[in-house]
């Protein structure tokens, strides 16, 4: 089984994937989900790609609402992991990468400091920018980081649902059928998350809370 014990990359690799964790976790479920937890923390933590199907790996090996909370957590620690590295050790890296961007965004963000929270809940939940950017840039724009480990928590939550939802249903799909993901239920869903979110900042701004 050692050749299929690899970061799954297309539909392909999780089913095999999916088939030999599925037998080892009934005996070893700590082991697989202590391994599940640490190998999504790393990829958030280094921006390497794969996390999505990871996302879906764990909603066919666990529990719907422990495979939710677990990559909504893991996305959350991971992203601090990044959010810590680039304010530390990578700032003059992430300044050449992307300083343009954060220029643009940090004149933005200036009379919203107390909507951080909020706009961060958004940018989880929206595709643009790429996650990766949000890492690296947010301790360049002075994000607290309590309000961008919850708003990755909760952001995440909306994506994660429907990848751990795409997962749960991963045993019932035939070798040639295709995981749909984004459908228009599944996207006005999220729209709504991000409307969701912005109600109590346009209330502040209507009534200048």
């Amino acid at each position: 089984d050692k050749d299929a014990l690899k970061f799954p990359k297309n539909l392909e690799d999780l089913r095999r994937l999916n088939a030999i964790l599925s037998v080892y976790i009934n005996q070893h479920f700590g082991n697989v989900y202590v391994t599940f937890f640490i190998t999504y923390v790393y990829l958030q933590s280094f921006s390497v790609p794969g996390s999505m199907w990871l996302s879906i790996l764990g909603g066919a090996l666990f529990n719907f609402w422990t495979a939710l909370f677990t990559v909504s957590l893991c996305s959350a620690i991971g992203s601090c992991v990044a959010f810590i590295i680039s304010g530390s050790l990578g700032s003059v890296a992430v300044m050449r990468l992307i300083g343009d961007r954060i220029s643009k965004w940090n004149e933005q963000l200036v009379q919203h400091k107390q909507h951080m929270l909020n706009y961060m809940i958004v940018l989880r939940v929206a595709p643009l920018p790429p996650n990766w950017t949000v890492n690296l840039g947010a301790p360049h724009l002075n994000v607290p980081i309590s309000a961008f480990f919850w708003g990755t928590f909760i952001g995440v939550a909306g994506p994660s649902f429907i990848h751990v939802q795409a997962g749960a249903a991963l045993d019932r799909l035939s070798s040639s059928d295709e995981l749909k993901l984004f459908t228009p239920i599944n996207v006005a869903c999220l729209v709504a998350v991000g409307v969701v979110a912005l109600i109590p900042v346009f209330i502040r701004k209507r009534y200048e809370v």
